[in-house]
C-alpha cells in the first residue's frame, strides 16, 4: 500500500453489511477491511471490493476496534467508512487514533481532496487535503459500481491492543430500537406521505399512528419530504435524495405518489407495498404489491387489528375522487384548478390559504410527469409565498454564469456574465427538474389543504342555465366537479380557454416547438468543463445555430447531466423538411459545444409546444366563471435575451389565485367580477414584461437576427482579432462597414475577401 491510497472500513454484524458499504469501497478504489462478526460473508457480498482484509471479532467496542485496526489502515492516505450508525460511531475514534482530521458527510473523497455536503445536500463544500484524513460518505452520494472479477478477501487475525486508562466502553450490543434507529439501517419501513393526512385532521396525530403501527410490525417509520416540511415527522426520518437514503427488506408506503426525489432514496427494497387510490402513482408502477384503496381507512384498519393508537373523529377525502374508474358526481368545490403545472399549483395554494376548497387536476400519474421545459427558473416570485424557498426546493444547480452565443457553422462569439451574488440567497436562477420541483410545489398547495387528483384528464366543461362555466367533466365514469370557478392553466393551446371561446385555433406562426437532449457526465467532469463548482452552473443561450430555420439553442448544466436543445420555428421547422433530432445533432457537433459534451451518454428525449406570441397574440383572460393563466395565457417571455417561462406561470397562478378568492368572497365570478385579474398581471412584472418587450418575438426570429447579426458579428470580431503581419491592424471603424457590407451584399466572407485592407 502506498501512502496515496484510499481504503475503505466497514463494520459488519453478522455478516450483514451496513448501508453505503459497496459506496464507500467504490470511492476507495475497491480496497477494504471487513471487520466484525461475520466478517468473510460480509466480504464476499461486497460487489465493488477487489481486494479485501476480513478482520473477525466482536464491533461493539469501537476504541478498542479502532486501535487493532490501526497497522491494517495507517499506511493509507485516506480511511473512509459509511456513514453508518456504526460508521459513525468507529471514525472519530480512527481519526485520534490516527491523530487525523475527521470529515463527516463527504460525497466524494481523493487523497488530495474531499467534498462535503450539507443542508440536506444543497450545499457542497470542498476542502483540499494536506495530509493523511479520515472522512464517512454519505449513503447514496455515489453508486457503486460492480467489478468484473472476484475480489480476494484475505481473512486476519489482530491482537486485542493493550488496555489503556480512558472513560468507560460498552461491553454489548443492545439490540435497536425500531422507533429510533437509524433509517439507513431499518430492514422493514413504513412510509407515510401527504395522502395519508385527510382533510381537516392533524398531520402529526396520523404520523404518530403510523409509529404506533410500525412498532406492532417491529418496522421504523418514516416520510415523504411533504411531511417533514409540514412537521409532522421529524427531518431524520425524510426519505429520499434530499434525507436519509435507505435499503430495507420491506417497504410500504402510505399515501405516497412516489416523487423522484423519494423514490431515489428507496435503494432496493426486496419487497414494495403501495396504499393508494391512484393504481398509476410512480410508487404503485414499482411496487410488488398495490393495494388501490383509501390510505388512511387502511392504516387505521390495521391499527384496530394490531390494538394499537386510537380511532379519532374524522372527514376522509372522498376515495371517488381519486380511484380511477368510479364516479365524482355531485361533488362540490369552491373552484377547479386544471392542470397542476406551476401556474395551477400556484393558484390552488392561493386558494387553498383563503379557506377555499379547491380541486387541483392533473392528467399525469404525478405533478410534473408531461412537464418540459429547457432554461432556468428564477424563483424570486415565490419569495412572497414560501419564505426561504431556496431551503427546500429540489434545486441542481444555481445560475452563476450566464452566456449569451453567436454562432456560425464554424464560429462563435460569446458574451459571458459569470456573478458570485447569484450564488447566494436569494439567488436568481436555477436549473432543476421539472418532475421535482412541480411535486414540490402541488405538495405546497396540497399542504394548505388543496385536493390533488392526478391521472384525471378534463374533457368539457360543464355550463349552466345561462351559460357560465359552473365545473370540469372528466375522463371518470359520471365524472363531473362542480364549482363557480375554473381556473385553465392546462397548458399550451389550451383545450379549456378554447371550449370557452377565449383562444382561438392554434397559429403556427406564434409557436415555436422546443426539442431538448438530457445528456449523462459525470458530476466532477462537468465542473472542470463548464467552470463551475459544487452547486454553481451555467446556462448558455445561442443564436445562429438552427441553418435556415429561426430558431435558437440552448445549454444548461444540472447536477450530473447536461441539457441541451433548440427552440424552432414550426413553419420554418415545416417548410425545411428537417427532423429536430438532426438539428440537435448538428448543435452537439459544432466546434464550440463537442467538446463540452465529449463521451456524454443521452438519458431523455422530450419535446413541447412554446407560445411564443408574446402580448398581442395572448387570448382573452376571464370570462364568466373561469380564468387561464400560465401556458393557457401564452405567458412564455421569450425575448432574445430574456427566455422565461416558469416564473411568469408563478405569478400569472398567484394572480389568478387571489382573484378568484375575492370573487368568491363576494360572491360574483362573472366575468366583471374576475376583470381585477387583468388589472393585476398588468400592475405585476407579468404583463408589464410582455407589454414592454411587445415587439420582441417577431424581431428575434427575424432573417436580420437570426442570420446576418450572428454572421456579422462573428465575422467582425475574427478579423479585429486576426493579426497579418506585416500589415498594420485595420481601423474598427472601416473594419466595421466592410464587414457589414459584405453580409448586406451576401457575398461570402473568405480569408482573401477579408485581408483587402
Amino acid at each position: 500500500m502506498t501512502p496515496r491510497d484510499l481504503i475503505a472500513v466497514i463494520v459488519t454484524r453478522g455478516g450483514t453489511l451496513p448501508t453505503g458499504a459497496d459506496e464507500a469501497v467504490a470511492e476507495a478504489g475497491g480496497a477494504a477491511v471487513v471487520v466484525g462478526t461475520g466478517s468473510e460473508d460480509a466480504a464476499r457480498a461486497l460487489v465493488s471490493a477487489r481486494t479485501v482484509t476480513a478482520v473477525e471479532t466482536e464491533p461493539g467496542v469501537p476504541g478498542r476496534l479502532a486501535a487493532m485496526l490501526r497497522p491494517l489502515i495507517e499506511a493509507a492516505a485516506v480511511v473512509l467508512l459509511p456513514a453508518s450508525p456504526d460508521g459513525r460511531d468507529l471514525a472519530p475514534l480512527l481519526a485520534v487514533e490516527l491523530d487525523r482530521p475527521l470529515f463527516a458527510w463527504a460525497a466524494r473523497c481523493s487523497p488530495s481532496e474531499v467534498e462535503l455536503v450539507r443542508l440536506d445536500h444543497r450545499l457542497s463544500i470542498r476542502v483540499g487535503l494536506d495530509g493523511p484524513a479520515v472522512a464517512t460518505l454519505a449513503p447514496g452520494a455515489r453508486g457503486a459500481e460492480p467489478v468484473q472479477e472476484p475480489s480476494s478477501v484475505l481473512p486476519r487475525t489482530l491482537n486485542a491492543p493493550k488496555e489503556r486508562p480512558g472513560p468507560d466502553e460498552p461491553g454489548k450490543t443492545l439490540p435497536a430500537d425500531p422507533a429510533t434507529v437509524d433509517l439507513g439501517e431499518a430492514r422493514r419501513i413504513l412510509g407515510g406521505g401527504a395522502g395519508l393526512v385527510p382533510p381537516d385532521e392533524s398531520g402529526a396525530q396520523m404520523m404518530e399512528l403510523l409509529g404506533d403501527v410500525a412498532r406492532a410490525l417491529d418496522a421504523s417509520a418514516g416520510a415523504t419530504r411533504v411531511v417533514t416540511d409540514a412537521g409532522w415527522m421529524d427531518y431524520s426520518r425524510q426519505i429520499g435524495t434530499t434525507g436519509v437514503v435507505v435499503d430495507p427488506d420491506l417497504y410500504i408506503a402510505f399515501g405516497i405518489s412516489g416523487a423522484a426525489q423519494h423514490t431515489g432514496g428507496l435503494g432496493a427494497p426486496h419487497h414494495v407495498v403501495s396504499v393508494n387510490t391512484d393504481p398509476s402513482c410512480p410508487m404503485t408502477a414499482m411496487a410488488d404489491l398495490g393495494i388501490v384503496a383509501d390510505a388512511p381507512a387502511v392504516l387505521r384498519e390495521l391499527a384496530r387489528r394490531l390494538g394499537v393508537g386510537h380511532e379519532k373523529e374524522r372527514r376522509t377525502v372522498p376515495a371517488a375522487l381519486l380511484e380511477r374508474g368510479s364516479t365524482v358526481a355531485n361533488e362540490r368545490f369552491d373552484a377547479v384548478v386544471v392542470g397542476a403545472g406551476p401556474a395551477g399549483s400556484a393558484a390552488a395554494l392561493e386558494l387553498a390559504r383563503a379557506g377555499r376548497r379547491v380541486a387541483l387536476l392533473e392528467r399525469g400519474p404525478f405533478p410534473g410527469s408531461k412537464n418540459v421545459y429547457g432554461g432556468v427558473v428564477y424563483g424570486r416570485i415565490l419569495d412572497e409565498v414560501v419564505p426561504q424557498w431556496w431551503r427546500e426546493v429540489p434545486v441542481q444547480r444555481w445560475i452563476t454564469r450566464r452566456s449569451t452565443m453567436m454562432m456560425t457553422p464554424t464560429q462563435s462569439v460569446s458574451f459571458d456574465v459569470r456573478s458570485q451574488a447569484w450564488g447566494g440567497p436569494p439567488y436568481n436562477g436555477m436549473t432543476t427538474y421539472r418532475a421535482d420541483f412541480d411535486s414540490w410545489l402541488a405538495g405546497k398547495a396540497e399542504q394548505a389543504g388543496a385536493e390533488l387528483i392526478t391521472s384525471t384528464l378534463a374533457t368539457e366543461l360543464l355550463r349552466g342555465g345561462d351559460g357560465a362555466i359552473t365545473g370540469v367533466r372528466t375522463d371518470r365514469p359520471d365524472g363531473e366537479l362542480h364549482a363557480p370557478l375554473v381556473i385553465a392553466c392546462d397548458g399550451v393551446n389550451s383545450f379549456l380557454a378554447k371550449s370557452a371561446g377565449l383562444l382561438p385555433e392554434a397559429d403556427a406562426d406564434h409557436h415555436t416547438l422546443g426539442v431538448k437532449e438530457t445528456l449523462s457526465l459525470p458530476r466532477e467532469t462537468i465542473d472542470e468543463r463548464f467552470a463551475v463548482s459544487g452547486d454553481e452552473g451555467l446556462d448558455i443561450e445561442m443564436v445562429g445555430c438552427t441553418g435556415p430555420i429561426a430558431g435558437g439553442g440552448f445549454l444548461y448544466t444540472n447536477r450530473e447531466t447536461v441539457s441541451v436543445g433548440v427552440v424552432l420555428s414550426l413553419t420554418d421547422l415545416a417548410a425545411s423538411g428537417r427532423r429536430p433530432e438532426d438539428l440537435i445533432a448538428d448543435l452537439k457537433a459544432h466546434p464550440s459545444i463537442a467538446p463540452l459534451l465529449r463521451g456524454a451518454e443521452l438519458k431523455e428525449y422530450s419535446a413541447h409546444l412554446i407560445p411564443e406570441g408574446g402580448y398581442d397574440h395572448m387570448p382573452e383572460l376571464a370570462t364568466e366563471g373561469m380564468l387561464v393563466a400560465g401556458d393557457a395565457a401564452g405567458m412564455c417571455l421569450a425575448a432574445g435575451i430574456w427566455l422565461e417561462g416558469v416564473n411568469f406561470a408563478i405569478g400569472s397562478g398567484l394572480a389568478a389565485g387571489r382573484t378568484a378568492a375575492e370573487a368568491l368572497e363576494r360572491g360574483d365570478t362573472s366575468a366583471a367580477g374576475l376583470a381585477r385579474y387583468r388589472k393585476r398581471l398588468s400592475e405585476s412584472f407579468v404583463l408589464a414584461d410582455h407589454k414592454r418587450l411587445r415587439r420582441a418575438p417577431g424581431f428575434v426570429l427575424s432573417p436580420r437576427v437570426q442570420h446576418r447579426y450572428p454572421e456579422l458579428v462573428c465575422d467582425l470580431v475574427q478579423e479585429l482579432f486576426t493579426v497579418r503581419n506585416p500589415k498594420p491592424k485595420p481601423r474598427l471603424g472601416g473594419l466595421l462597414r466592410r464587414t457589414a457590407r459584405t453580409k448586406a451584399s451576401g457575398s461570402p466572407t473568405s480569408p482573401a475577401t477579408r485581408s483587402r485592407g
